[in-house]
């Protein structure tokens, strides 16, 4: 499982803890986009897309699912807020 934050005007540092137990400095800005990728028991894999909204306070939080030559989307909904923690350690 990957976590990964995609910077567009970076004005913190954040530590990111990576699946194989490292951790990675990221600079992020004050609402980031990021992405939680897994792979199920099934070996289906999922991905759980996290974006500001830009024309409304809030967040789009989508799941994507592997076609195996693409990410299809298969839910995408509105949320009020996203708070992403590792380890007991808040991110976001």
């Amino acid at each position: 499982m990957t976590e990964t934050a995609t910077p567009v005007e970076p004005v913190s540092m954040a530590t990111v803890a990576i699946a194989d137990g490292g951790t990675a400095a990221e600079e992020i800005q004050s609402d980031p986009c990021f992405t939680i990728e897994i792979e199920c028991e099934d070996a289906t894999r999922r991905r759980y897309r996290f974006e500001p909204r830009q024309e409304r306070p809030g967040w789009w939080r989508s799941v994507d699912e592997w076609t195996g030559t693409s990410w299809e989307c298969h839910d995408r909904e509105c949320v009020r807020s996203v708070s992403l923690t590792v380890d007991g350690g808040s991110i976001i």
